[in-house]
C-alpha cells in the first residue's frame, strides 16, 4: 500500500509546484501561517508548526478511498504530537451547496466507520 499520508514537509518532495495537490496544500499553509489573518484554530496552527498534521490526498473521497486512510492515521495518530490532526483534500470539482457537503461528510464517515469494520473482521 502507498503512504496513505504524508507530513508537511514530504508534500513538496511528493508534488509539483503546479499540481493540485500542492496548490490546495500552499492555500491550507497559507491561512495556517498567516500573521495578518491568524486560523481560527489554535490546535490547527500548533500542529501545523510542530509538523503533527497529516496530510492525505485522494483523487475522489470515498468510503472505500478514506478508510484505509483513516485505518492507518488512527494506528498511529499518538506518535505525531499533541495537537495531531488528519487533513484529506480531494481533486477539486464543481462547488456544492453547504447542505450537500454536509451531508456528504456524514455519508463518508459513516461509509468509512462500516469499512474499517469490514477490514477488520476479514483481516
Amino acid at each position: 500500500m502507498p503512504q496513505a499520508f504524508l507530513d508537511k514537509s514530504q508534500v513538496s518532495d511528493a508534488y509539483s509546484d503546479r499540481s493540485w495537490q500542492r496548490i490546495l496544500f500552499s492555500e491550507l499553509q497559507a491561512a495556517l501561517d498567516s500573521e495578518a489573518r491568524p486560523f481560527p484554530c489554535i490546535y490547527g496552527v500548533a500542529g501545523f508548526r510542530a509538523n503533527e498534521l497529516r496530510f492525505a490526498f485522494l483523487d475522489k473521497i470515498t468510503p472505500e478511498t478514506l478508510a484505509p486512510v483513516l485505518k492507518v492515521y488512527i494506528e498511529n495518530a499518538r506518535n505525531f504530537g499533541r495537537h495531531a490532526s488528519l487533513v484529506v483534500f480531494e481533486r477539486p470539482g464543481p462547488v456544492e451547496t453547504m447542505n450537500q457537503y454536509r451531508d456528504r461528510f456524514w455519508s463518508l464517515l459513516d461509509g468509512a466507520r462500516y469499512a474499517i469494520a469490514m477490514h477488520r473482521a476479514v483481516g
